[in-house]
């Protein structure tokens, strides 16, 4: 039996536990490396997974590397960090009086229309209806690793994960000789991400057979339901999400 616990990954909140002590009883510590900023500010917008500070908010406490730091300089063991990717973004509509190209200094009026909640679009529907398509702007901040997209028109902006940001975190897990890669939630990816979590620990090595991971087979989005009615979904043939080392 395996004992972890999953936990915010913001410095300042790392740094209210004693995961010295914790560390005792635990596998592994699940890093929740994503939710960082969101629609619960007009204030306050910025990078909800970001692996590292951005250029133009060097100071924050919210990014991936600070959570890792603080746990490390605890002295939790490298191998039982399990650092998150969010396969979903947040976002805000209405984003204005930002400075030159960052959208990301403005405010914002309201949450973005959500997937399933406002101001929260899970990543398939991103890619689907978003990104690429008319009025739309995707931006990558290098110096943070995070993407995002834009619309200058309607002020909607999404912060979320994509293939290149999961990879610099694979990397930087590699780099730290961290525990692997988490994900929440699979639901909610197109198979994109969860190959580029894999992908970025393999390595130069290469598993035996080598296993492709597909989008979910079954969800409940995808059903039509008039009730009263009785729904069964078989997942078996949907791929289990892990990316351990």
């Amino acid at each position: 039996m395996n004992w972890t616990s999953a936990i915010g990954a913001g410095k300042d909140k790392i740094e209210d536990v004693d995961y010295t002590t914790a560390q005792q009883y635990l596998d592994h510590i699940f890093l929740m490396s994503y939710d960082f900023y969101g629609a619960w500010s007009m204030t306050d917008l910025g990078h909800q997974a970001a692996l590292h500070a951005p250029a133009w908010r060097p100071e924050t406490n919210y990014t991936t590397e600070n959570g890792v730091n603080a746990l490390l300089e605890q002295g939790v063991q490298p191998g039982k960090i399990v650092v998150g990717t969010g396969m979903y973004g947040r976002g805000w509509t209405g984003v204005h009086g930002y400075t030159g190209d960052n959208p990301f200094t403005g405010t914002a009026t309201d949450g973005v229309k959500g997937t399933w909640e406002p101001g929260v679009v899970d990543y398939r529907q991103i890619v689907n209806e978003y990104k690429g398509k008319p009025g739309w702007e995707y931006g990558y901040d290098a110096d943070a690793e995070a993407p995002y997209v834009f619309n200058k028109s309607t002020g909607e902006l999404i912060s979320y994960e994509d293939a290149r940001s999961a990879t610099a975190k694979g990397k930087y897990v590699l780099a730290k000789n961290l525990g692997g890669l988490f994900a929440w939630s699979i639901d909610s990816d197109n198979g994109d991400i969860l190959n580029a979590m894999n992908e970025s620990l393999l390595g130069s090595s290469t598993p035996d057979p080598v296993v492709t991971n597909h989008a979910p087979v079954a969800s409940a989005a995808d059903q039509t339901v008039t009730g009263p009615a009785t729904v069964t979904l078989d997942g078996s043939a949907s791929p289990i999400l892990m990316a351990m080392r």
